[in-house]
């Protein structure tokens, strides 16, 4: 499955809020989600392996190197 992925991070001063503000939305709870990644050199991109105990996806995403919001573009690819 390949999609296109806005990558923003932020500090978060009002836990609460934000919480309200994603039950309003419909969001639903699925759990935490303790992840490992491993990382591969690959001539173009970037390759990781990302092992969790929810999602489980070798992921391949080519993204600028650059400070502040980034688009990616993602391919997934699940895994056993």
């Amino acid at each position: 499955m390949s999609i296109r992925i806005r990558e923003i991070k932020a500090v978060c001063q009002n836990h609460e809020e934000v919480r309200n503000i994603i039950l309003s939305l419909n969001a639903r709870y699925i759990g935490c989600d303790h992840q490992i990644d491993h990382y591969f050199k690959v001539p173009h991109g970037r390759l990781k392996l990302r092992n969790g105990s929810i999602e489980k996806n070798l992921i391949h995403y080519q993204r600028p190197n650059q400070k502040g919001p980034k688009l990616s573009q993602v391919s997934l690819y699940p895994t056993q």
